[in-house]
């Protein structure tokens, strides 16, 4: 119909959950284990060794068992972000055909 267009919007939120957060997921963290295992791994053997290095590395390893899970959260909302949205909207509707010169101009103002 003439008085709709497709949600670009749409479009750019599927990308976000399929390809820009995984592989954003991707380079924090390759392997097993949680990012900054290695780091842990290190201090834990010997690279430093005091009372504030098990502080640390106690302190250290909790916070980065946090990362992982937000990137997964972070999918699961953009995917109920992309869920919500029709695949039409109104003629002139921001987030149809205007979507990518909104975006373009948002990001360069960022």
């Amino acid at each position: 119909m003439a008085d709709e267009e497709p949600n670009l919007y749409k479009d750019t939120l599927r990308t976000a959950y399929t390809t820009t957060v995984p592989n954003a997921r991707d380079s924090v963290h390759h392997g097993t284990g949680q990012p900054g295992d290695a780091i842990s791994s290190a201090i834990s053997s010997g690279g430093w060794k005091c009372a504030k290095a098990t502080e640390f590395v106690t302190a250290f390893s909790g916070k980065c068992k946090l990362i992982m899970p937000k990137f997964d959260e972070a999918v699961s909302t953009v995917k109920a972000a992309y869920d919500a949205e029709p695949e039409k909207v109104p003629a002139h509707d921001p987030h149809g055909l205007a979507w990518p010169r909104s975006w373009s101009m948002q990001r360069r103002m960022q």
